[in-house]
């Protein structure tokens, strides 16, 4: 786990876990991936028919997530395990706030995704937008007490034509 992450380096807050049972869980931390909304009805593993073939903004637009968390399956005495979505009846990530309000609204909860590994810079064809404005009700402010300090990733300093920041060093090849 990364900690807090700075909002202005590499994919910011449009961040990801993956299930601990996941086939490329082993090796995930840090890399990224490019996510779009995919209209479409599914079974849970309990057998529970979700349909949300009318829930995403834009099946075509996509957003890029950093792999920072797990998904936790079935770990006595932890409260945080999800036995309902993370223990291998399907490849599941659990996304950021701010990445899945930029593909369809987080009323649903759940929703169907494709997606590949990309590098981190990797910039989408059509990049999803919030659709609540320029920013979220959720990025208005950062964590109380936050600090970019607490940002765990490995960062280095970069600068380019019209920017000054910090970029992941690592995550940047694929």
């Amino acid at each position: 786990m990364y900690g807090y992450l700075d909002e202005a380096a590499g994919t910011g807050w449009d961040t990801a876990a993956i299930s601990d049972v996941a086939w490329d869980y082993q090796s995930s931390c840090g890399k990224c991936k490019e996510v779009k909304c995919k209209a479409t009805g599914f079974k849970d593993g309990y057998g529970q028919w979700l349909d949300r073939k009318n829930v995403c903004f834009d099946t075509s637009a996509s957003v890029v997530v950093t792999i920072t968390d797990t998904c936790p399956c079935s770990y006595p005495g932890n409260y945080y395990s999800n036995k309902r979505w993370c223990c291998g009846d399907m490849y599941h990530m659990d996304l950021s706030l701010w990445a899945f309000e930029k593909i369809a609204d987080p009323k649903w909860g759940v929703i169907a995704l494709s997606w590949r590994d990309v590098p981190c810079w990797h910039k989408p064809n059509k990049r999803a937008k919030n659709k609540y404005g320029q920013r979220s009700s959720a990025e208005r402010s950062a964590p109380r007490g936050w600090k970019a300090a607490f940002d765990l990733r490995p960062f280095k300093k970069v600068q380019g034509e019209n920017t000054y920041g910090r970029k992941l060093r690592g995550a940047l090849s694929a």
